[in-house]
């Protein structure tokens, strides 16, 4: 090989070299910010207030498909619980009717 191949692949390994390490203190830094979010995630605890509301639950039959328009996994003819604000909604579009 001559001179000038050599100097010329060295070169390239060189600046593979930088830039791969370049890569790997950004995925540190990366994996660092994760790591602090993730434990911080963690030692957090939700406040649960005195005040908080109870939602009604009513039970529905599915008339029509839900999945598209309200964007639920249930199918027709299953009967579901859901929050009373929710079931009404789909009860006056005519998608469902209540269950005793």
């Amino acid at each position: 090989m001559s001179d000038k191949n050599s100097n010329s692949a060295a070169e390239a390994v060189a600046e593979l070299t930088k830039a791969s390490n370049e890569v790997l203190e950004v995925q540190t830094s990366v994996n660092e910010d994760a790591t602090e979010k993730t434990a911080l995630d963690e030692v957090a605890i939700p406040v649960k207030t005195e005040n908080a509301k109870k939602e009604k639950v009513v039970k529905i039959k599915i008339l029509l498909p839900v999945a598209g328009k309200f964007l639920l996994p249930y199918n027709v003819g299953q009967i579901v619980k859901l929050s009373e604000n929710q079931a009404n909604e789909i009860v006056e579009a005519k998608y469902a009717e209540f269950v005793k």
